[in-house]
């Protein structure tokens, strides 16, 4: 059994270097403060470094945190460092491809940051990092959005494959976002909230709801950033560093934790002013309220009752719902999850343990509406080199040929797809469907659109999961005649099953 290990670390988010109402000097001063009250700490910061995502301001972050070790320092990027610094090109479109972010600061982040921390990972955004005990997953959004983030199909499996492998080694898993998810704290669906992947990722978590999800960018100051217990987990919110809206705000907010494998300990301070700020520290267990349920509901079902309220206890979210009031600043008229609150929660957790369970990978056919065209793309140049890998060496020299041809073409893109837009993805996809006329041989889909045909109506949720899937392999680029038997006879399985 591996040792426990404590970990102390700074918890920060939304530094906006360079920002007119902020100087590169303030952050220099609490870092030099941060070192003095413990200088082997970690450094955790949840997006928005720089306040327009210009070189000069990616330095000046680099710069300052240059003396951290690559292993200590756990960096995010927010909107403000994506979406770049030209308004007339901001667009929160989710199917949009703004370039800015793939011309100018993945290559700054992979070159100065993402290269640092991991050697062999170009270009890929997202990351893991343990730090002790916990197992820091970075979500990155992977398009520049004005506001909002977004994941790809393969980022959202990536998630729930992390999830599942921290749990495996006993780590606490900590979700580091810049933005909230919806519906979770105050001002959370601020410019669209977290972005069209929100839904598929709360029911990842809740799949691994011992998780904690750290967020910024809604500039909650201390009093209103709260911590949220959620059906997928709990959620923190943690202030903007200079730049908070409501609440007590200051010249450098953030969290010194002390954290160890039972208990999280949060310590607030205004390290720009080496101030601490008492009144809003707080301590958490590493149990969720989400993840202690199952055992709440058989011990304690009274309390397990009370703790379903409090996992669904919600602010009013018109005001951020409609563009034409989500500006609004002010603080709630009442916190729901104040001192009184979080204090029921640690009692409903003092006798109860979550249940960890062993699943199998996330099926994301079902969600397919929840991602751009640019995952259909990833995902046939993903099959179009697994069918050739498996097919390379057959049939005539020629066939062979073009098989190595169109291989070599997608291997270039593959260890870097998050580079290139989407029409280059598109153009990639579209080039191998051409080339490999002939080589391929045509794919028969008539009898699974029989099937489909026959059984539309089918009430059944897992025969209806099949047919979803046969409507997503008849449009599938690089769909092959084996895949199409197979589930012709999965959903002929099922119809019998169902006949029996």
């Amino acid at each position: 059994m591996a040792l426990k290990q404590g970990l102390n670390l700074f918890l920060l988010a939304d530094l906006h270097l360079g920002s007119e109402r902020h100087t590169t000097a303030a952050f220099h001063h609490a870092l030099v403060n941060m070192r003095h009250l413990d200088p082997d700490a970690a450094v955790v910061i949840a997006g928005d470094i720089t306040d327009t995502g210009e070189k000069d301001q990616f330095q000046d972050c680099w710069k300052s945190l240059d003396r951290v070790p690559a292993e200590q320092l756990i960096v995010g990027l927010g909107n403000h460092d994506v979406r770049g610094p030209d308004p007339l090109t901001w667009n929160n479109d989710q199917a949009a491809d703004p370039e800015y972010f793939r011309q100018n600061v993945l290559p700054e982040y992979s070159r100065h940051y993402l290269r640092r921390l991991k050697p062999d990972q170009p270009w890929q955004p997202y990351f893991s990092q343990r730090l002790g005990d916990y197992q820091f997953i970075v979500l990155n959004t992977e398009k520049g959005l004005k506001d909002s983030s977004y994941l790809s199909a393969a980022q959202v499996r990536w998630l729930d494959a992390q999830l599942q492998a921290g749990e495996n080694s006993g780590c606490i898993n900590i979700v580091l976002s810049h933005q909230p998810l919806r519906d979770t704290h105050w001002r959370s669906n601020f410019g669209g909230g977290f972005g069209l992947q929100d839904a598929v990722v709360k029911d990842v978590l809740r799949r691994h709801p011992n998780t904690f999800i750290v967020s910024g960018h809604i500039h909650n100051g201390f009093g209103v950033a709260e911590v949220i217990p959620r059906s997928y987990g709990t959620c923190i919110d943690l202030p903007a560093f200079a730049l908070s809206e409501n609440g007590r705000t200051g010249s450098g907010l953030g969290y010194y934790c002390t954290w160890t494998h039972d208990a999280m300990k949060f310590e607030a301070w205004d390290f720009a002013i080496n101030r601490p700020l008492a009144a809003y520290d707080f301590t958490l267990k590493t149990t969720t309220l989400a993840a202690a349920m199952p055992d709440l509901s058989v011990l304690h079902p009274e309390s397990a009752q009370h703790a379903l309220q409090l996992l669904y206890r919600s602010y009013d979210t018109r005001l951020f719902d409609d563009p034409r009031t989500d500006q609004h600043t002010a603080p709630p008229v009442q916190s729901l999850f104040g001192p009184e609150v979080q204090a029921q929660i640690q009692t409903l957790l003092a006798s109860a343990y979550p249940r960890p369970a062993q699943r199998p990978p996330i099926d994301l056919r079902p969600y397919h509406g929840y991602f751009a065209q640019r995952d259909e793309y990833v995902a046939a140049i993903e099959r179009f080199t697994e069918n050739l890998a498996g097919d390379m060496r057959s049939g005539q020299i020629e066939a062979q040929l073009t098989r190595q041809f169109v291989a070599a073409r997608l291997n270039l893109l593959r260890p870097q797809l998050a580079r290139f837009d989407d029409a280059t993805l598109k153009a990639a996809v579209e080039e191998a469907q051409h080339v490999l006329v002939g080589v391929f041989p045509r794919v028969d889909f008539s009898r699974l659109q029989a099937l489909i045909d026959e059984h539309a109506a089918a009430t059944s949720a897992e025969l209806q999961l099949a047919l979803n899937a046969g409507r997503y392999l008849i449009k599938d680029h690089a769909a092959t005649q084996p895949a199409v038997d197979g589930l012709i006879a999965e959903i002929k399985r099922l119809v019998q099953e169902k006949e029996n």
